[in-house]
């Protein structure tokens, strides 16, 4: 064995024991500095944890008002529907009636129950009589609003609307927006003579039975 080669081998132990030596006293520093980063992590992913959690119960919170909400709104339209509703108790709708200038709207009206319906009436037993809407169509008389002071006296002329069968006349009651939808969509879905109203609710002849039309058996949309 050569000088040299002696010399290359003790230079490599030497070498060896140096990174060895400098691994040594590098290890405890690195693995603890290693630990605290891994422990900062750890307390920062916790803190993030935790702000989630925070945020995802805030939006359950205002998920379950909003759905609360939602209930109460549904309600409350509700019973505004059925209060309008029965404010119009009274009220008739007569589709039909030939229009004409300066008519006598009273007396025309008068004269329809009387001679054709077969009710007697009087001008005491009106509260108010009028066309609604503005004139668009000269050939197409406008519907004509009757409110009655009795309910009785207008649960008659109701009842007698059928003696206009064939005149292009009709009798309506007069309907809640959301009452006029539900029909429109019951008399699509069982046929116009199988659906009626009565009292402001809407019936529809299923079969050999008579169904209540509510709003839940529809998805309606109502502006």
């Amino acid at each position: 064995m050569t000088g040299r080669t002696r010399t290359g081998s003790i230079t490599e132990q030497m070498d060896d024991k140096t990174v060895e030596m400098i691994i040594s006293k590098l290890a405890p520093k690195l693995t603890a500095k290693i630990e605290s980063q891994f422990e900062k992590l750890s307390k920062h992913f916790e803190q993030m944890e935790a702000k989630i959690n925070s945020l995802v119960d805030k939006l359950t919170s205002i998920e379950e008002v909003a759905e609360s909400n939602k209930v109460e709104i549904k309600s409350m339209n509700d019973r505004m529907d059925k209060l309008e509703q029965k404010l119009k108790s009274n009220t008739l709708r007569i589709i039909g009636l030939d229009e004409e200038p300066n008519e006598n709207l009273i007396a025309k009206v008068s004269n329809l129950l009387n001679n054709v319906l077969k009710v007697p009436c009087t001008q005491q037993d009106f509260n108010n009589i009028y066309r609604t809407g503005k004139i668009k169509n000269q050939t197409k008389p406008r519907t004509i609003m009757i409110s009655f002071i009795s309910h009785m006296k207008r649960n008659q002329i109701y009842a007698a609307k059928k003696l206009l069968k064939g005149t292009n006349m009709y009798i309506n009651e007069d309907l809640t927006k959301l009452q006029y939808s539900l029909y429109g969509i019951a008399k699509n879905k069982f046929g116009n003579k199988n659906v009626w109203s009565s009292n402001g609710r809407i019936l529809a002849r299923v079969g050999t039975d008579v169904k209540s039309i509510e709003k839940h058996m529809f998805t309606i949309d109502i502006d």
